[in-house]
């Protein structure tokens, strides 16, 4: 999938592991922009941190 120049907001992606998790890395891969939301800001910036090194993958801003 292609999601270059695209801007994602995912809810519930505060979790690893979690589906808003699984959902943020696939629009990752396609170079979106992602915008994650969440109840708990720690794990939040784990899966910003996950996100942001997954073997270069991620192409677009990854914001919590």
């Amino acid at each position: 999938m292609e999601f270059a120049g695209k801007t994602a907001l995912v809810t519930g992606s505060g979790a690893i592991g979690g589906l808003g998790h699984a959902t943020a890395r696939v629009l990752a891969a396609g170079g979106a922009d992602l915008i994650l939301t969440g109840t708990d800001p720690q794990r939040g910036a784990q899966v910003v941190e996950d996100l942001r090194a997954a073997d270069g993958e991620s192409t677009g801003a990854v914001r919590w």
